[in-house]
């Protein structure tokens, strides 16, 4: 802002623009070149995505976000892999619906369902099909049969390749587990296959990928079952914040077996946790 010939800095505001690869850059002073030694002032995530809604709406600032703890029972190795397989189905076809929505001419931010529906029939048909069956195709062949290990904690070091393509023994892990191929092609096509529109084309993968893997379509190991238990705590109480709320000891626990509050991000105190275990079992 002007005024009285001296310019005057708007607190809160940075203003951007697209860069040469894409990327949004700030077009104030900071971004110039730093003296040697000195780091550029680049504009925070929060700025960023601030003009990321500004210019383009829900279509630029969509993300997919994984809050099922399923990944968990594979082998650490293919763990991404697994996650970005699923997000692709998901984002992929709302990705190319919302483009073409926003190309319409209409000023909408957003595809509707139709149109996303009708992308996502596309897109398995023509890519997702193939791309499933090539990445279990490379499980199979780079990753053997794995028993399962004991979970590394945070901080305790770094994973060992035998761990990294072992089936890791998380909290509530229940089933025999010994194909990493096997699993992961049970576990994409159930998650897939909720959606009503891809349940055909899911029986058909499927099938192809039990082929593959020289596995009965009809056999007891070839049918998914949920590899967590679940066991829930009622009313547990945050120390922190005092919230309470049922909390599920097996499929609520973090990867370093803690249970993180769901309101304030605090970890449950394990001792009170134990306490009330013992409480249960006592009163049954």
């Amino acid at each position: 802002a002007e005024g009285g010939g001296e310019e005057e800095e708007e607190e809160g505001h940075v203003e951007v623009e697209r860069g040469a690869g894409g990327q949004w850059v700030r077009k104030d002073s900071a971004m110039e070149p730093a003296d040697e030694g000195e780091e550029a002032d680049l504009p925070s995530a929060d700025e960023l995505a601030a003009a990321e809604i500004a210019a383009n709406g829900d279509m630029a600032t969509a993300r997919p976000a994984s809050e099922w703890n399923i990944a968990a029972f594979l082998p650490p190795r293919i763990q991404a892999e697994f996650e970005e397989i699923v997000a692709n189905i998901v984002c992929t076809p709302w990705a190319k619906a919302a483009r073409e929505a926003a190309a319409d001419g209409s000023g909408r931010t957003a595809p509707s369902l139709e149109e996303v529906s009708r992308e996502a029939v596309a897109f398995f048909d023509d890519a997702f099909s193939m791309s499933a069956i090539e990445k279990v195709a490379e499980v199979r062949t780079t990753m053997s049969s794995a028993g399962a290990v004991e979970v590394r904690r945070p901080g305790e070091g770094e994973p060992t390749d035998e761990e990294l393509s072992s089936f890791p023994l998380a909290a509530g892990a229940h089933l025999p587990m010994s194909s990493p191929a096997l699993e992961f092609t049970k576990m994409v096509t159930h998650l897939v296959g909720l959606d009503p529109l891809l349940e055909d084309g899911v029986v058909r993968l499927r099938r192809n990928l039990l082929q593959l893997l020289a596995v009965q379509e009809f056999a007891p190991e070839a049918r998914f079952v949920n590899p967590c238990r679940t066991f829930v705590l009622p009313d547990a109480v945050c120390s922190h914040c005092h919230d309470v709320r049922d909390l599920d000891l097996c499929r609520d626990a973090t990867p370093s077996r803690e249970w993180a509050c769901s309101v304030c991000g605090s970890t449950h105190d394990p001792e009170v946790v134990e306490a009330r275990l013992v409480q249960v079992v006592q009163q049954r």
